[in-house]
């Protein structure tokens, strides 16, 4: 455990300086579970600072493979840029991996423009991945303006467990 610990450390930094070597010099390793893990640490690194340059080496990669890339790009993403995490999720197949990048990425973007995530929560379909948008953006925005948050988790949640969980957590903020 040292040893991978040790590997994706020096990972990240080279992916830090030269993103494209330590992404060639991946791509010449042996498939593995440790190449596999190794290259998702310099897929993360590498979209931290450049998200185009990550995803265009991820679309590269086996289409065995790929959704799991796209993921841990938009992820790391959805950090520094929720909008362009959310346009990756839009391409993605259903499924829980995609669900769960919309909602991180909409609650990492109601933390600095709730508003935009407001707007673009509110374009998805009547769904249990609606609702949850809602939810995760009013706990997203309660540190910042907690009546708010509790205005839009009463007007735009279902009532149910999902509108009590979140009216909670904002509350416990």
């Amino acid at each position: 455990e040292v040893q991978r610990e040790r590997l994706r450390t020096l990972l990240r930094r080279w992916t830090e300086v030269d993103p494209q070597g330590a992404a060639r010099w991946i791509d010449a390793q042996a498939y593995s579970p440790e190449q596999q893990e190794a290259t998702l640490a310099v897929a993360t690194a590498w979209a931290g600072q450049d998200f185009s340059g990550a995803l265009d080496w991820v679309k590269q990669w086996p289409e065995d493979v790929q959704q799991n890339g796209f993921l841990t790009v938009g992820f790391e993403a959805a950090r520094k840029t929720p909008r362009e995490a959310l346009d990756l999720a839009g391409t993605l197949e259903e499924g829980e991996g995609r669900n769960r990048l919309t909602l991180f990425a909409l609650k990492q973007w109601a933390g600095t423009d709730s508003a935009s995530a407001i707007e673009w929560a509110d374009k998805l379909e009547q769904s249990p991945l609606r609702n949850q948008a809602f939810a995760d953006i009013a706990v997203g925005m309660s540190e910042k303006d907690p009546v708010a948050a509790g205005k839009l988790a009463i007007e735009k949640l279902e009532p149910g467990e999902e509108q009590g969980r979140a009216v909670v957590s904002i509350v416990q903020r």
